[in-house]
């Protein structure tokens, strides 16, 4: 079962929606998951088995995986069962300031962080019957998280909104009132990775978003197809011929609304 459901309003910016995942029966169990680089930083609360990451460990049932770089793999087990909640770079910078320096390539728990107590707390309203409620109390949590807006965090979204568009640092630099190497060191502290990073992980996420949904251009912000294809092997370690040929992961298969589910490979 794959299920995405949006966050309320007053969280667009910050955090990008609420994925749940069940797979009860083991239909993916012992299969290499492959996610794809991405700038978000995600929260995951396991109510089931939880996974393994690429290295054989057994993850935390409470984690937070800061920005990726690269593809990562995971191994699924027999009832695994999770919910997903998605931060983008601003909304780390206003719900966890302070941490994204430490987090970027990382896997922590989360009981480390916020505490164990509050940590159970959240498993525990994963483990609600009903996904509204737990959509509407993780609505309420990360609410409640919002720390007043800094200038510091303003321009670093300002700079982060331009940079999305168009990709050029220095113009970013420019509309947010910061120089370049203002803009490096906010965007270290707040993330962990540097402005070209996340540039260079949204460009790679359009291109293959292009590809797997067979809409948009793969070639979109590359100079030519020779630096897409590096940037796709650097990133994820494939080309996009072979990822043609080798098809969808049977995971990416089986989700009915693809577009929703864009970090699978």
């Amino acid at each position: 079962m794959f299920e995405h459901h949006p966050p309320a309003s007053a969280l667009a910016g910050y955090v990008l929606g609420y994925w749940f995942v069940s797979d009860l029966a083991g239909v993916h169990a012992c299969a290499p998951v492959r996610t794809v680089p991405s700038t978000a930083t995600v929260l995951t609360l396991h109510t089931g088995n939880p996974n393994r990451s690429d290295d054989g460990s057994t993850v935390p049932a409470a984690s937070l995986l800061g920005p990726q770089p690269t593809s990562r793999t995971w191994w699924s087990l027999a009832g695994t069962q999770f919910v997903m909640a998605m931060m983008t770079p601003v909304g780390m910078a206003r719900l966890f300031p302070g941490d994204g320096q430490h987090l970027a390539t990382n896997l922590a728990d989360l009981g480390a962080m916020i505490g164990d107590r509050d940590a159970g707390r959240l498993l525990d309203v994963a483990s609600h019957d009903d996904r509204r409620t737990i959509v509407r109390e993780l609505d309420r949590w990360f609410g409640g998280r919002l720390t007043a807006a800094q200038p510091d965090v303003e321009r670093f979204a300002a700079a982060y909104a331009m940079l999305s568009r168009d990709g050029k640092i220095g113009a970013a630099a420019v509309h947010a009132g910061l120089s370049i190497r203002q803009l490096q060191r906010l965007s270290m502290a707040y993330v962990g990775i540097s402005p070209k990073q996340i540039y260079e992980i949204q460009r790679l996420r359009a291109s293959l978003v292009a590809v797997q949904l067979g809409r948009g251009d793969p070639l979109a912000g590359f100079a030519d197809q020779s630096h897409q294809i590096r940037t796709w092997k650097k990133r994820l370690d494939l080309t996009p011929a072979a990822y043609a040929r080798r098809g969808q992961s049977l995971i990416r298969r089986s989700i009915a609304v693809p577009e929703q589910w864009t970090h699978y490979l």
